[in-house]
């Protein structure tokens, strides 16, 4: 039996072939689509218009026309292998296994292959924590009728071995809801996944002396770790031991997958708190982006890092937020409460100086 096309779907192609057609009646059938209605404007660019619109959400048409009467059907287009989001992973999987290691362990990473598998307990774990992350935003955004792009992962010899993941979204968002959902799942489900890690690589945490007159850098815990870790370590760690990374990668993976969830849920323009912000509030949007950008810039003068991010949010991601296609249809308090989770897991993860 095929598939239903999604109610949203549905609305977003309604609302798309709108702008060109005076739609009269509409029918789906499977994956199918039809519509029935006048030209708006009678021009003959319409359909190359709609035809780019649709392509965007994945969907192809075919256009029969009898007089004043246009009939179109809207149908799948045909599915490729995703190889760039494959090849992107795979090479992110062979950077995030090898690049942390060779930075913290040295060269002779390439001389003792048991260093390498060593750092699989970082490696897994993070990969998991993105990959879930990303996932939940598709499973969100598929679930909503919404085309979206497979995640795009991203190599780098960074110290962790990537820049993280992204995906592409093809087509507007119908709703708030959709919007609020899409945004706040991805977040959701790579903290889970992160606590989990979190709990498990501190129940085998080896505590060890700080060597003297050595300057090592320590880890600024976020109070969820700090949580966790009286929950698991109720003795506090006394003065002059650490735990070192060497000896718990999973630990590692797992404050990282904290600190790329608090700065996801960022309120701040289309990141994924900006996402949720907006659906929360289009009025309130603008001015927590433009409020968080200034406590960015007070927080630079703690760690610097934080300088850095503000550059970014002031040229590339921006302060503003795209309208969805009905801006005005109010939200369920089930979501609300998806969205303030949301923002309680962005204060839990928060650290004023991640290093």
């Amino acid at each position: 039996m095929n598939s239903q096309v999604a109610a949203s779907t549905i609305e977003t192609i309604i609302t798309l072939a709108s702008r060109h057609l005076s739609v009269d009646g509409y029918y789906s059938r499977g994956q199918e689509v039809n519509l029935r209605g006048t030209i708006v404007e009678n021009t003959d660019g319409w359909r190359s218009v709609l035809a780019a619109e649709l392509k965007a959400l994945g969907y192809s048409l075919k256009v029969s026309q009898n007089g004043e009467v246009v009939n179109v059907s809207i149908f799948p287009a045909q599915r490729r292998i995703p190889w760039l989001n494959i090849v992107l992973f795979v090479a992110t999987a062979i950077s995030v296994s090898i690049v942390p290691a060779w930075i913290i362990e040295g060269g002779k990473v390439f001389r003792d292959f048991s260093i390498i598998l060593h750092w699989q307990r970082f490696a897994i774990p993070l990969l998991l924590i993105l990959l879930f992350h990303e996932f939940g935003h598709y499973l969100a955004a598929r679930r909503r009728g919404i085309r979206v792009s497979l995640p795009y992962f991203l190599p780098a010899p960074s110290a962790i071995g990537t820049f993280g993941a992204f995906i592409k979204s093809n087509s507007p968002f119908p709703s708030r809801r959709d919007l609020l959902e899409v945004g706040a799942y991805g977040p959701i489900a790579g903290f889970v996944v992160a606590l989990v890690f979190l709990f498990f690589g501190l129940a085998n945490v080896v505590i060890h002396p700080m060597p003297t007159g050595l300057d090592v850098p320590k880890l600024v815990e976020p109070l969820i770790m700090r949580l966790a870790q009286a929950i698991v370590i109720p003795a506090s760690i006394p003065d002059g031991y650490n735990i070192f990374l060497q000896d718990n990668p999973m630990l590692f993976a797992a404050w990282v997958g904290l600190v790329v969830t608090m700065l996801n849920l960022l309120p701040v323009g289309q990141l994924d708190g900006g996402h949720i912000i907006y659906a929360l509030s289009p009025r309130w949007h603008r001015l927590v982006s433009r409020g968080v950008f200034v406590g960015l810039i007070g927080l630079g003068f703690i760690w610097q890092g934080w300088w850095i991010w503000a550059i970014m949010i002031f040229f590339v991601i921006r302060f503003g937020h795209p309208p969805t296609l009905n801006d005005y249809q109010p939200l369920e308090q089930r979501c609300r409460w998806t969205g303030w989770v949301a923002m309680v897991i962005f204060l839990l993860t928060f650290s004023p100086v991640p290093f």
